[in-house]
């Protein structure tokens, strides 16, 4: 089974990159994996949330081109 971009966070093995990030109480932010495994700011670790990757802009605009052919 595939672990969870959460799951890969708590385990010190996500990728190095930006993602969508649910913190309590809050709206989803984008964060740097290298801030989170680094930052003190990040004290309930517990209730974090990784949502998903930020992608590149060469990605979003695929995305987007593929919509439009839809």
């Amino acid at each position: 089974m595939t672990k969870t971009l959460t799951e890969q966070w708590r385990e010190g093995t996500l990728d190095f990159g930006y993602y969508y990030v649910k913190l309590p109480n809050e709206r989803p932010q984008i964060y740097h994996s290298g801030y989170l495994k680094s930052s003190t700011a990040v004290k309930d670790a517990g209730r974090i949330e990784i949502i998903a990757p930020v992608p590149s802009y060469d990605e979003w605009k695929q995305a987007k081109e593929n919509l439009k052919i839809m």
